[in-house]
């Protein structure tokens, strides 16, 4: 244990980005480097919407993301980028 803060930043290799990530806060992280629309990062870090979702549903640590404005953000990041949201 330390009384460091210590940040995650994993890559999408093999793509295992949000598993990295999930597994990295279990061991003690307290920061992990995410992205918004596969946006900002040229090798993917975990997606924002994916590690939230399974740390408030299913992991042990809350992330303090409120969901229900991801769609919103997810918005706001396209338009700044000046690239449209994929369709599903």
């Amino acid at each position: 244990m330390s009384d460091l803060d210590l940040e995650f930043h994993g890559h999408d290799d093999l793509g295992l980005a949000t598993a990295n990530t999930l597994a990295a806060i279990r061991g003690g992280a307290t920061h992990a480097s995410v992205c918004v629309l596969g946006i900002g990062e040229r090798a993917g870090n975990a997606a924002l919407e994916e590690v939230a979702t399974a740390l408030d549903h299913i992991g042990a640590h809350k992330s303090g993301v409120d969901l229900m404005h991801l769609t919103r953000l997810a918005e706001l990041v396209a338009e700044a980028a000046g690239r449209p949201i994929p369709e599903s």
